[in-house]
């Protein structure tokens, strides 16, 4: 979630902007975002048309770096659902009641990660 709303603020997104193209609560948006501008991720521009939250300096260096941590785990579960599929044939199982992102782990995965 944090890097979807630090991509939104490489053009600068309105706080509506970042709820409905993040998929969030106006509660939640509002706690992610008071977050990432007091760790200094995102800064307030102010206008005549309302407040647009941009990415600083810091918060561009965090999110070029998320960037390559998504390149990083998209090439690991693209190599892992080719060797499963090789090795057990193509039924993976993800588990339906999980969040969109956790829907789409094999639920080995999701086992191990659970506690």
């Amino acid at each position: 979630m944090i890097y979807e709303i630090l991509s939104l603020g490489v053009r600068g997104s309105s706080k509506t902007q970042i709820i409905f193209r993040a998929n969030l609560s106006h509660k939640l948006a509002e706690k992610y975002i008071v977050f990432l501008v007091k760790k200094g991720l995102l800064e307030i521009e102010s206008n005549f048309g309302g407040a647009r939250y941009l990415l600083t300096e810091k918060g561009e260096h965090v999110f070029h770096l998320l960037q390559e941590v998504e390149r990083e785990l998209e090439d690991f579960y693209v190599t892992s659902l080719a060797s499963e599929m090789k090795v057990r044939g193509p039924a993976i199982r993800t588990h339906p009641s999980f969040g969109s992102e956790r829907g789409r782990v094999p639920i080995e995965i999701q086992r191990s990660s659970s506690f």
